[in-house]
């Protein structure tokens, strides 16, 4: 009688151990599949995916900060950093979610405490692709003109294909008469600007 419960409780764990790995699969199939459609713009229909994805696997920080990103790209602000918070609840050093919060801290004026976390993010990860030019804007709002001088080369070494880093440091140093580097960004501006239409082009 002992050794059946003994092997009917083996079984039952053996049967929850399969469980969890199979919701741990959906639960990232499905972040996945919302990860494209973000990638695509789709936020609506991505944040549906992300949505189901947490709700398998409600531990999940990436798909949580990733319903707070397709909730600022919907202008559900308050919801974003609700959700953001969450994450980092989860997981503090949660750099979507860090990133997330701190451009929503931005566009609510908090200068300050975004950049604090633009800091922590950059601190986390110094290859990230963004957040060393927002961190040059902060450091202009500051009047730290050197500081964002050397984040925005930073940005421009970590991600020469963004336009902006090359537009802000080019108009950085058009008020200091540097003419010529001034004019030359513009140029490495549009080349990148370009390079980031192509693909639209031929897919029209």
């Amino acid at each position: 009688m002992v050794k059946n419960i003994m092997n009917i409780a083996l079984i039952a764990s053996l049967f929850l151990a399969i469980s969890c790995n199979n919701s741990d699969r959906l639960d990232l199939k499905l972040m996945n599949e919302g990860k494209v459609l973000f990638f695509q713009e789709d936020y609506q229909t991505a944040l549906l995916k992300f949505q189901t994805s947490s709700q398998v696997n409600p531990r999940n920080d990436v798909s949580i900060a990733y319903i707070g990103f397709c909730r600022y790209y919907l202008n559900e602000t308050r919801m974003a950093i609700t959700d953001f918070n969450k994450s980092l609840k989860l997981n503090r050093t949660n750099n979507i979610a860090l990133f997330g919060k701190s451009l929503v801290l931005w566009d609510l004026g908090d200068y300050l405490g975004a950049y604090t976390l633009f800091d922590s993010v950059s601190n986390i990860n110094p290859k990230h692709d963004k957040v060393f030019y927002y961190k040059a804007l902060a450091a202009l709002k500051f009047e730290d003109t050197t500081f964002a001088i050397n984040s925005l080369g930073i940005a421009i070494n970590n991600a020469p294909q963004f336009p902006e880093p090359y537009y802000l440091l080019s108009s950085i140093y058009l008020k200091q008469n540097r003419i010529k580097l001034a004019d030359s960004l513009v140029k490495l501006a549009t080349q990148a600007q370009k390079r980031m239409q192509s693909p639209q082009k031929k897919d029209n």
